[in-house]
């Protein structure tokens, strides 16, 4: 299923695993280990349209990083 608004989205990058959901407002706020996101960030721009097992770069600052999308619920 392609990422959409309302969808939570478990990523890895680094080793590490990260949790993003992408709502229509709200986004930087974190609840426990998800942050919210907007389809006009960065990553919500990245991972509108995308699905699991996908992978992106992005960069923002420094180097750019990798990530691997693990699911989409």
């Amino acid at each position: 299923t392609p990422i959409a608004l309302t969808a939570l989205i478990e990523l890895e990058s680094r080793g590490e695993r990260l949790w993003y959901f992408l709502g229509p407002k709200g986004g930087g706020i974190e609840i426990g280990e998800v942050l919210v996101v907007t389809p006009e960030s960065p990553i919500g721009l990245e991972l509108m349209g995308q699905k699991a097992g996908e992978k992106f770069k992005l960069q923002t600052r420094g180097p750019a990083q990798e990530f691997k999308i693990l699911s989409v619920r």
